[in-house]
């Protein structure tokens, strides 16, 4: 799984739990959000956003993740390598990462937000 299989796997889980089948994410998130307060609850603490934007940010959000590819691991072997690693950068701002990390627990897979001073420690180091 990568990012926007996440996404993916959140959407897929919801329509074997009665999500209504038809056109529109923003839709199907609306319909995940209502019956998922937890979730709710960890994405406006972590985003400041209010209910009502969240799946519209979710939208936005996968077709970024959409534009480009990534190799990716199932939430078990995400789970057995310590978990997914959300890095901040180009492509997510911290914010997107939070939303993922929220995802991440309401689906029952670890996760680690790497926020972008983290990285490009990391690529100092490694030069």
């Amino acid at each position: 799984m990568n990012l926007r299989g996440l996404l993916k796997f959140a959407e897929n889980e919801a329509q074997k739990s009665g999500a209504p089948s038809g056109p529109g994410r923003i839709k199907l998130w609306q319909w995940i959000l209502k019956g998922d307060p937890d979730l709710v609850a960890c994405i406006t603490a972590a985003t400041a956003w209010k209910e009502c934007e969240i799946p519209v940010k979710i939208q936005s959000l996968y077709d970024t993740l959409n534009k480009h590819h990534h190799v990716g691991k199932t939430p078990i072997e995400w789970t057995a390598a310590g978990g997914l690693r959300v890095e901040e950068g180009a492509n997510l701002s911290i914010l997107d990462c939070r939303l993922l990390q929220c995802v991440c627990e309401a689906n029952g897979i670890l996760s680690k937000v790497v926020p972008a001073s983290e990285n490009y420690e990391a690529e100092v180091q490694e030069d």
